[in-house]
């Protein structure tokens, strides 16, 4: 039966709950974001209840080298390869001026993309996203070892 569950995992369908669970527990709007070539695409978002709020349009591509998921999908991709270990860590990007992003990385068995939360500069206090920091630890993880469970 554990085995008959696994292969039913969606792994779409998991991302988009850790999302929802995320953005919920950090009232911050979050997305999912992978690589294409050279540019970084928000594919999937979950929304921030609150008035205020960072809103980026899908689909459209942005520099890789200068967008928090493409450090971090970089650096998880080398983590994975040098030591052989899950790739986790957090990055937290303060280099704009109104914004604050947070990025997790997401490990399946054959791709890296990640998770990154945006948080209003003015909300973005340090305590603040040491929170943010830990509960998407805590989702992100969960997500990539029921990825990782999951049978091809």
């Amino acid at each position: 039966l554990g085995d008959a569950y696994l292969r039913e995992i969606d792994p779409l369908k998991e991302k988009e709950k850790a999302l929802e669970l995320l953005s919920r527990e950090s009232r911050e709007s979050t997305y999912l974001c992978v690589k294409n070539g050279n540019h970084i695409y928000h594919v999937l978002s979950a929304h921030s209840p609150q008035m205020v709020k960072v809103d980026i349009k899908k689909w459209v591509g942005f520099p890789a080298e200068k967008h928090i998921a493409g450090r971090v999908i970089e650096e998880a991709k080398q983590r994975v390869l040098r030591s052989g270990n899950d790739g986790f860590f957090t990055l937290t990007d303060t280099s704009m001026d109104d914004v604050v992003s947070v990025g997790f990385p997401v490990v399946e068995s054959d791709a890296v993309s990640a998770i990154v939360v945006y948080i209003p500069a003015y909300r973005a206090g340090e305590e603040r996203v040491q929170y943010i920091k830990n509960i998407g630890t805590k989702i992100v993880l969960e997500l990539n070892r029921k990825l990782g469970e999951r049978k091809l």
